[in-house]
């Protein structure tokens, strides 16, 4: 879901800048960099892979 909102952002973001925009150009770039490093961050945790680990009661008998 995070890279479908980079690309439509980032597109969203050279719209406006081709349109004169520029405000909202520079809205949309850091918005979309956003979603891009959020997504990147998260890839290595899939599956809960990030959760603690907790142990098991018949572990620490």
């Amino acid at each position: 879901m995070c890279l479908v909102m980079s690309i439509l952002l980032a597109a969203l973001g050279i719209n406006f800048y081709l349109n004169g925009f520029y405000i909202q150009a520079g809205l949309m770039a850091p918005a979309s960099l956003m979603f891009l490093v959020f997504m990147i961050k998260n890839i290595g945790c899939a599956n809960n892979g990030c959760n603690m680990k907790l142990k098991d009661n018949k572990e620490e008998k």
